[in-house]
């Protein structure tokens, strides 16, 4: 089991063991195109990306390219090497382990904003591309954003999936569903009854995490629990527990029948993906800790 459950203890031990895969950025970033220019120089060496300071946002780091490349994802699972990545994960998804509620001082709570003081645009959300979000001039996108939700339909079970998040008010984004996955259905669900979908995003925690958020299962949590000595805490105005040690945290609820036209968008892929389904969510609290790692994908 890995010694550490945070994303900040993550990235600590990698430069400590890989310090020639970490490229620290000592002097401040700004939110708009510059990270995705230090991304493109630094394409060909693939290191990770760590911005200690970023301009306008003084209690914020940014981190990027946690996830790029096999040897990280092995690290993160605790492993010395990728040899034994792919046997590693097999077992892994076919493991569960206990979730185990703590609501004694979780570092995702050191901060809390709801009412009034919700305001999207206080987080360093990065603006990748000039093409980005031009249908409306929207162009800045949360993009390692983890969206988790209950089913509706059974609500014992907790998903965790990814979503492409674009803010459009201080307390409003549109986001896409991406292809029938499980935050699709359960979107789908709770519309056709006509119900909001409580969902709370999680944006920055242990890769672990991330890994899960990317597979197409559910119960991610039980799986997490077995892999990294985590625990969770209850929401402040969701039904819907997150990890303590997670960075930053949207509370919201998903509104039904409300459609906001979000992207293009510049993806992971490459492309401009223009598709979108387009729905919309109500932000009611933000959870952060007091100097937040701001982990973006680009």
């Amino acid at each position: 089991m890995n010694r550490t459950s945070s994303l900040g203890g993550f990235l600590e031990q990698f430069r400590q063991h890989h310090p020639q895969d970490v490229f620290l950025v000592n002097e401040e970033v700004n939110v708009e195109y510059e990270s995705t220019a230090y991304y493109k120089l630094l394409e060909e060496k693939n290191p990770l990306i760590w911005f200690p300071k970023v301009k306008g946002y003084p209690d914020f780091q940014l981190v990027t390219n946690i996830m790029g490349s096999r040897a990280r994802m092995a690290f993160a699972l605790g492993l010395d090497s990728e040899s034994k990545l792919y046997e590693t994960w097999h077992e892994a998804l076919n493991s569960k382990g206990e979730i185990r509620i703590s609501d004694e001082n979780p570092p995702v709570k050191e901060r809390v904003f709801g009412g009034k003081d919700v305001d999207l645009y206080s987080l360093p959300v990065i603006k990748h591309y000039s093409g980005d979000g031009s249908h409306t001039g929207f162009g800045r996108y949360i993009t390692a954003g983890m969206a988790v939700a209950r089913d509706p339909l059974s609500p014992e079970t907790i998903n965790m999936s990814f979503t492409r998040i674009q803010i459009i008010d201080k307390d409003r984004y549109s986001f896409d569903l991406g292809s029938r996955s499980h935050f699709w259905r359960y979107v789908q669900s709770a519309t056709q009854n006509g119900d909001s979908l409580q969902v709370s995003v999680v944006v920055g925690a242990h890769p672990v995490f991330y890994l899960l958020a990317a597979s197409v299962i559910e119960n991610e949590y039980c799986i997490a629990s077995r892999l990294i000595d985590t625990t969770f805490t209850n929401g402040m105005t969701n039904h819907v527990p997150v990890p303590s040690e997670a960075e930053i945290v949207i509370e919201a609820e998903v509104l039904p029948n409300e459609y906001y036209h979000e992207g293009p968008c510049g993806e992971f892929t490459g492309y401009m993906a223009g598709r979108t389904a387009g729905s919309v969510a109500k932000v009611k609290a933000i959870l952060r800790r007091a100097r937040p790692i701001y982990y973006d994908i680009q």
